[in-house]
């Protein structure tokens, strides 16, 4: 990307931060922001205020292809608005450790799972991304660096909002070279008598790959909503966006959202349906889940190719050059209940040439009368082709993350970690990434003390 556009880009994210900074403390409800509202993170709301616990685990575990010793730590601490968790492991390796998560000082920050603080009008947290979301997601949908586990890096995410603009902004890495995006919304009638004129919204946001070369996607999203009915709390809003990647394509999006952020003072609860046009070099919610392993310049490597292939490598996805453009079809819900449970279901499904079509699963669950349990399940697939691709095996684009948390007799405390994830292979020739699929399976048993 020439640098003066760059530099642009720049100064447009910064400015959008320094408007997040100037804005009115006065909050509004509203949608929730990357990982603001993880049951997994934090207190939970009307149970727990402050506390935390240390953690201790020991197993044979699996990782990649072989049987290792693993020992595990991990902690969390949470004092009214702030909260904080750490956690790592240590593996047996050829002659040591294994090298994927003690051979660089990086390691030692990815122990680092989260650092946040929370308030109605202001959200900020420091860890990798997990669920970050710009706008109406044709830019950024659910960007996450956890996709090659020992490949994290730290990000931060922050949103101030108040009634009248909401300014949401994240990167990937704070070392400066990953993924950077803001996104501002403003409410231009915010002070009139009619409240479908004070709930018309108008978004802008922006979005490049700081460590991505000349190739690295830079791309631009404008929307509009409004609520044009409302019923027994639940309201409907219509909402479209027009979003491009420059020197690649553009798309369109319409639909339309029923739900409401507060049910009863302790819910939200959201179904989107949406309907998107792509040009060539367009894909909506490109940078996702996946972009950490498959973007202008890492790939994914079928594991065909490298576990039974004589030839050269073959790549899972389609590069965003590469992409034809189509329609895609978007049913997505969204639930929420207390900071307790969360729901999330996504299916995007591509029309065209290509398999486009992409597919998210999230359940966390931490009831606050069960202290000590807790569950998370995610589920991210890509390069599919009908809704009937989910009935298929795990092949090359598929993340799985299964999480149990379950309190045995006193201390004894079972912790079972289980990913289907990636990692990376020895870069190419030009120093681009490689990354293959790797299974991992922790059924840590420990002792874990709360304070």
């Amino acid at each position: 990307m020439p640098q003066p556009l760059r530099r642009s880009l720049l100064a447009f994210l910064l400015a959008l931060c320094g408007s997040a900074a100037s804005a009115p403390a006065a909050a509004q409800s509203g949608w929730p922001f990357g990982s603001s509202d993880d049951p997994l993170e934090g207190p939970v709301a009307s149970f727990v205020r402050s506390g935390g616990y240390a953690a201790a685990y020991a197993a044979p575990t699996f990782v990649g292809a072989s049987w290792r010793a693993g020992v595990a730590f991990e902690g969390a601490v949470h004092r009214g608005r702030f909260a904080a968790g750490l956690g790592g492991t240590l593996h047996s390796g050829d002659g040591g450790l294994y090298d994927a998560e003690a051979d660089e000082p990086y390691d030692l920050a990815r122990l680092l799972r989260y650092a946040r603080y929370d308030t109605p009008a202001l959200y900020a947290r420091v860890g990798p991304p997990t669920t970050v979301t710009l706008g109406q997601g044709l830019l950024v949908r659910d960007f996450r660096t956890t996709a090659a586990w020992d490949e994290r890096t730290i990000g931060a995410e922050v949103r101030v909002r108040s009634p009248a603009v909401e300014v949401a902004a994240f990167t990937g890495d704070v070392r400066g070279g990953g993924v950077v995006g803001a996104h501002v919304e403003a409410a231009p009638a915010a002070a009139a008598a009619s409240p479908a004129l004070r709930s018309f919204r108008l978004g802008l946001g922006a979005v490049h790959d700081l460590g991505g070369g000349d190739l690295a996607p830079t791309g631009v999203e404008a929307s509009a909503r409004l609520e044009v009915l409302r019923r027994i709390g639940l309201g409907l809003s219509p909402w479209v966006s027009y979003a491009e990647y420059l020197d690649f394509g553009r798309g369109v999006g319409v639909g339309a959202d029923l739900g409401s952020a507060e049910v009863l003072g302790t819910a939200r609860a959201r179904l989107r349906l949406g309907l998107f046009f792509s040009d060539a070099g367009f894909s909506p919610g490109y940078v996702g889940p996946f972009y950490q392993v498959s973007n202008s310049r890492d790939r994914i490597v079928t594991a065909e190719s490298f576990f039974e292939g004589d030839g050269p490598l073959a790549f899972a996805g389609v590069p965003l050059g590469d992409v034809e453009g189509g329609v895609d079809v978007l049913t997505e819900f969204d639930v929420a209940v207390s900071r307790a449970v969360s729901l999330f279901y996504h299916f995007r499904r591509h029309y065209g040439d290509q398999r486009l079509s992409d597919f998210s699963f999230r359940l966390a669950l931490r009831p606050g009368f069960a202290e000590g349990f807790g569950v998370a399940v995610a589920v991210e697939r890509q390069g599919l082709g009908s809704f009937f691709s989910l009935l298929d095996d795990l092949q090359n684009q598929n993340t799985l993350v299964l999480d149990i948390d379950y309190p045995l007799a006193g201390a004894a405390h079972l912790s079972i970690r289980s990913r289907y994830g990636y990692t990376r292979l020895e870069g190419a020739a030009d120093g681009s990434g490689r990354f293959l699929v790797q299974r991992r399976f922790e059924p840590f048993v420990g002792l874990r003390y709360r304070f």
